[in-house]
């Protein structure tokens, strides 16, 4: 067994590596990708245009850190977040179907004259045909 003491400036150092490894690891979401290499560009262009050649990669290095930092993964929009509800309730639904043994049917009637949509949906029509056919109907939308 190996009993090893560190300097404060060892247990610093090995924080930081740290820190920079979990950093680097966000260069696997493109967008994050994208960021630091923009950023490192524009490091080593501005390196260059100053004369600091021997300093360039470095400026490169500390740009996309800074970006990573800073970066925070992108949100879900608020129609990937619809997409992602609709699905996980189809997903439900279909689960039910095949748990209860039940057949369903959608039927869309947005392109039905007024009329004939509020006369559908009507209370009293739907009680009649849940009381003739025994089944459940629900109106959504």
């Amino acid at each position: 067994m190996k009993l090893q003491i560190k300097s404060t400036e060892e247990k610093e150092k090995e924080k930081k590596e740290q820190e920079e490894r979990q950093l680097l690891e966000l260069l696997r979401e493109p967008a994050a990708q994208k960021a630091a290499i923009d950023a490192a560009n524009e490091a080593v262009k501005q390196a260059l245009l100053n004369g600091q050649q021997d300093q360039a990669n470095e400026a490169a290095r500390q740009a996309m850190l800074a970006v990573l930092a800073e970066y925070r993964p992108e949100t879900v929009t608020l129609e990937q977040g619809l997409k992602q509800a609709l699905k996980l309730r189809d997903e439900f639904l279909e689960r039910e179907i095949v748990e209860r043994n039940l057949i369903t049917q959608e039927l869309d009637i947005n392109d039905f004259p007024n009329s004939t949509r509020q006369k559908a949906t009507a209370k009293e029509e739907l009680d009649k045909i849940a009381e003739l056919t025994q089944c459940e109907i629900s109106v959504r939308g």
